[in-house]
C-alpha cells in the first residue's frame, strides 16, 4: 500500500501535497513528543525535527522491505524492534 501511495505521488501533483500536508502534519505532531527530552536530561541525535523525520524514514524503510520481502517479521517483531531502535536513537538509552 505504501508503494501505491508513493507512485500515485509521483504521477499526481495534487496527490503528492496533499500527502506531504499529511506527513508533515504527522511530523508535527509527534515532534511534540521529544520536546521535553532537554529537560529531562537527554540530548537528540539532531534537532527535533530532523530526530523525528529519520524515525519516520526507518519506518518507512522497514515497512518496505517487509512488503517486498526482504525481511520476515510479523507484527510484534517488528514494532518491538523499532520501538527499541528508535528509543536508543532518540535517548542514547536502553530500556
Amino acid at each position: 500500500m505504501l508503494r501505491a501511495v508513493t507512485q500515485a505521488a509521483l504521477v499526481d501533483e495534487e496527490f503528492a501535497r496533499l500527502t506531504s500536508r499529511f506527513t508533515a502534519g504527522q511530523l508535527d505532531e509527534v515532534v511534540d513528543h521529544v520536546d521535553g527530552f532537554e529537560a529531562a536530561g537527554l540530548r537528540l541525535p539532531s534537532t527535533a525535527e530532523t530526530s523525528v523525520a529519520m524515525m519516520f524514514l526507518l519506518v518507512r524503510a522497514l515497512l518496505e522491505a517487509v512488503e517486498e520481502g526482504v525481511l520476515v517479521l510479523d507484527d510484534e517483531q517488528a514494532v518491538a524492534g523499532l520501538t527499541r531502535f528508535v528509543y536508543r536513537g532518540l535517548t542514547g538509552r536502553d530500556y
